[in-house]
């Protein structure tokens, strides 16, 4: 039992602390002999046929661990989970495990999210143990599985860090038929350039609902003999509005121009508020609450 029981206990150290019943028998254990470690103390059963070593701990890991290994073949980590395992996003429960569709496991567990979703071979990698998903297919599928103010910034990162290819990742995601497509395709449309257009359209929208209008498109202003247009303007109260699009259209030399152009403004005067597509999304009350405030200051400033 002695090269046995040394055999599982390399293993579970390699799977953060866990072990299923098939590798526990495949490693030369027998039944009596893992009832044995169970009744010890030693092992602890921690779900359905996967056992915990009595010396680890419950991390993440451990628990990413145990569903794959009671998902039994086929399952993979995926979507902000398969991105957790990149240290993309937190490690935060529950974890979400994808089994192939004809598959039915008796898994149910409060922090776990089963998926009956197909990852085909060539889609799949093993990242410290665990199986997964490759960089394309775990962005296509944050673009399907999650909100989109949580996805977005999870795949802005993987573009800045260049782990996708936003070609790809827009041809992935168009030729997709699954449930939430069409989400995933206007997400992924949001970070193209063309976006800039329709994050606009969100501006005016949210200024319209408040009252706030008089605003001109596309403006010039000249500064040191180069123009430096700006999205939206109230000329009168020299007060512009940029609109940012993802992050990942914000790197290198253009980002250091856009930037460039707002100190300029501002050193001459303007009260530049530049809005990305997140803010938009997620808090757009605070933007409008800063336009307010930047009229506010002008008016005071004219009125005195």
């Amino acid at each position: 039992m002695h090269n046995s029981t040394t055999a599982a206990s390399a293993l579970m150290r390699a799977q953060a602390g866990t072990i299923s019943r098939s590798q526990a028998v495949a490693s030369g254990l027998t039944d009596r002999q893992i009832a044995g470690l169970v009744s010890n103390g030693r092992w602890t059963r921690l779900l359905l046929g996967v056992y915990l070593s009595a010396d680890a701990e419950l991390t993440w890991m451990t628990w990413a661990h145990a569903f794959v290994l009671a998902a039994g073949a086929g399952a993979a980590l995926v979507g902000e989970s398969g991105a957790a395992l990149r240290d993309l996003t937190p490690k935060a429960l529950p974890i979400t495990v994808a089994v192939p569709a004809q598959r039915r496991p008796r898994l149910h567990h409060p922090h776990l999210v089963l998926l009956r979703l197909e990852v085909p071979e060539d889609e799949r990698v093993v990242i410290d143990g665990l199986p997964t998903t490759n960089r394309l297919r775990t962005a296509v599928d944050l673009a399907h599985l999650l909100e989109p103010v949580r996805a977005q910034p999870v795949i802005d990162r993987m573009l800045v860090l260049d782990m996708v290819d936003l070609d790809e990742l827009t041809t992935a995601v168009a030729t997709s038929r699954r449930h939430g497509s069409l989400q995933a395709r206007r997400l992924i449309a949001s970070a193209n350039d063309r976006a800039a257009a329709e994050s606009e359209r969100v501006v005016r929208r949210l200024l319209r609902d408040a009252g706030i209008t008089g605003w001109v498109s596309n403006y010039v202003v000249t500064l040191d003999g180069v123009p430096r247009p700006i999205d939206l303007v109230l000329v009168r109260l020299r007060i512009g509005i940029e609109v940012k699009g993802w992050m990942f259209h914000s790197q290198g030399d253009r980002g250091a121009s856009d930037d460039k152009k707002v100190v300029d403004l501002q050193l001459n005067g303007w009260i530049i508020i530049p809005v990305g597509w997140l803010a938009l999304h997620t808090d757009p009350s605070a933007f409008v609450a800063q336009v307010r405030r930047a009229i506010e200051l002008r008016m005071n400033a004219i009125a005195s």
